[in-house]
């Protein structure tokens, strides 16, 4: 071995060896081996490999040498080669079989593959992390090539559409999910994502409304995503969030407010909500006219300040059914006006839910009854005088019916006729 090639062998970056195939006797080896293996140039040369302690598989130098004698070469078989304190290195072992000095030998290199190796396995969980976070997201996303079909289909998108990911998966993503009105600019976001060189968003996100499988619409946002590894189409994917809940929240909400108006604008009776403490928190203006307070002044105050105050003990019981939270509930009582005088209203009221779903307001109704009862006491006065007089003219008709019989039972004695007919 001359000194220039010597020095190239030796400097390699790769493991090198030299060995008599004969007797499995070291010639020479590189530094990059000296350095894996942490021993000494002069311990190795001359030394046997197979006492080097070098091989994590003892068999695998056996099969080498055998496919070495038979093919006269080997490339690139997979070994591990123990290294300094016993730190395991995977490799790819090439081998060819050469005349050194007229014996024949084995020139072996040996390219650690361990970081690659180890940077596979972190791509391995790594992608197993991203491929569990996705099945688990709330939002459908769906992995589609340039032609349509689909190749990825997580759980939040069997829930959103209806397909199972192995109905979806293998067919056309338009055929599934693209209403025949949308099918035109599907089929133009293909061709144009079918021409991305770049991983990016190759349409508008929006709201749009796609199909179930029971042919359903399913209103979702969403969100259209390339993705590009160089030398292959890239690949699409839809990011999708259901706004069916929202949607219905919205319809909901909006049926609240037309009711919650027409509350309000009830013309003969005054409405307010309550929070749980009695503050008044909304008024209509009717109710401000029934108590005579301005809306400000309203609600500052409570409506335990404007009982009066013997009755309030009296209708704890029947406050704490009017503000049950289960059903509505209707009660007669009183109320002080701003200018102290005291007016008889009926309230009913009504548990509903708060803006933020935890706090119980109550919707109240309050109608001023004040003369209503009055009238009704004037009725209920006259009804009595006219019973009572009813009573003194029946009394009188009865007396006279019995005069009438007296005097015809006289005319009878003296064998006279009668002269009533009764």
């Amino acid at each position: 071995m001359d000194n220039k090639f010597r020095d190239l062998f030796r400097s390699a970056a790769s493991f090198m060896t030299l060995t008599r195939l004969a007797d499995a006797a070291v010639i020479d080896v590189s530094e990059s081996f000296l350095n894996v293996t942490g021993l000494k140039r002069e311990d190795v040369i001359g030394s046997k490999v197979t006492d080097l302690n070098i091989w994590a598989d003892s068999g695998d130098r056996e099969k080498i040498v055998a496919e070495l004698k038979r093919e006269g070469q080997v490339r690139g078989r997979r070994v591990n080669v123990l290294g300094a304190d016993g730190k395991v290195f995977t490799c790819l072992f090439y081998a060819h079989k050469v005349e050194f000095e007229g014996a024949q030998c084995m020139l072996a290199e040996a390219i650690d593959m361990t970081d690659l190796e180890e940077a596979k396995a972190a791509l391995a969980e790594s992608e197993m992390r991203l491929e569990n976070l996705l099945e688990h997201l709330p939002l459908g996303v769906q992995g589609y090539g340039p032609d349509g079909i689909v190749v990825y289909w997580n759980r939040a998108s069997e829930r959103i559409y209806g397909y199972a990911a192995g109905e979806a998966v293998g067919k056309e993503l338009g055929s599934l999910i693209i209403p025949d009105d949308l099918m035109p600019i599907y089929r133009k976001g293909l061709a144009e994502a079918a021409r991305i060189e770049k991983s990016c968003e190759f349409l508008p996100a929006g709201e749009v409304t796609l199909r179930r499988k029971d042919n359903s619409p399913v209103t979702v946002y969403s969100i259209h995503t390339a993705v590009c590894a160089e030398g292959k189409p890239p690949t699409l994917f839809c990011i999708d969030m259901d706004l069916s809940e929202r949607l219905k929240m919205e319809r909901a909400m909006s049926e609240r407010e037309v009711l919650f108006r027409a509350f309000f604008d009830l013309p003969l009776a005054g409405a307010a909500i309550t929070g749980p403490d009695g503050r008044w928190l909304t008024v209509n203006d009717r109710l401000c006219e029934i108590l005579g307070y301005g809306r400000e002044e309203l609600l500052a105050t409570t409506w335990q300040a404007l009982t009066p105050p013997e009755d309030l003990e009296k209708e704890r019981g029947s406050h704490e059914l009017l503000f049950s939270k289960d059903k509505a509930q209707t009660l007669e009582k009183r109320y002080i006006r701003k200018d102290k005088s005291v007016i008889d209203v009926k309230v009913s009221a009504m548990a509903v839910r708060g803006s933020d779903e935890t706090k119980t307001l109550f919707a109240v109704l309050v109608q001023d009854v004040t003369e209503s009862k009055r009238s009704d006491a004037i009725l209920r006065s006259k009804m009595a005088e006219v019973e009572q007089l009813n009573r003194f003219m029946m009394g009188r008709e009865t007396r006279v019916i019995e005069l009438k019989r007296e005097i015809n039972e006289i005319l009878k004695k003296f064998g006279q006729p009668p002269r009533y007919s009764v």
